[in-house]
């Protein structure tokens, strides 16, 4: 009956651990010390503000990790209202146990406004984005988020969106 027991013990042991191996499977990671990777797009939805890389970048200061962080920003203050998405390259996510999204993000406020950030998703380039996160608060310092990718499937795209409303910009690492 011991015998037995352990291993029934083992067995179950094996079992968590392939699974928690599951779980630790990366298909992206971008931290942008290197710059936007190529294989990043960026869509102006409105007008045509971009995404670019900062390194000594303020609000908040410095990047959440490393030296460098990607942000969008409206510099000018003579306008708002612009949208950029600044998109994944497509990922095969069937197979992957538990897909999650992890990044960190701000988007402090000017004065009492603040800019949107939304996060979008899509399974192949001619499918129609759909939103499933949407933070318009003020994030005045660095906040990590963890979130279930939905709809997964082969040929998987992320957006991040941002949307000017003369706030202090928003960024992401």
């Amino acid at each position: 009956m011991l015998m037995k027991k352990g291993y029934l013990f083992l067995l179950t042991a094996f079992l968590m651990l392939s699974v928690a191996l599951k779980a630790q499977t990366i298909v992206l990671s971008e931290s942008f010390e290197n710059g936007i990777p190529a294989t990043w797009t960026q869509e102006n939805v409105v007008g045509e503000q971009m995404w670019i890389v900062e390194s000594d970048g303020t609000y908040p200061n410095g990047a959440f990790s490393g030296t460098k962080r990607v942000a969008l920003r409206n510099d000018s203050r003579q306008s708002m209202g612009y949208k950029t998405r600044l998109i994944t390259p497509v990922m095969n996510l069937l197979g992957v146990y538990q897909p999650i999204i992890k990044f960190a993000y701000a988007q402090p406020k000017w004065t009492g406004d603040v800019d949107t950030l939304r996060v979008y998703w899509r399974n192949g380039e001619k499918d129609s984005w759909r939103l499933f996160l949407e933070y318009s608060s003020h994030v005045g310092e660095w906040v990590v988020e963890s979130v279930d990718l939905p709809g997964v499937g082969d040929a998987y795209q992320l957006a991040f969106e941002g949307s000017d409303n003369l706030g202090h910009g928003i960024v992401l690492d």
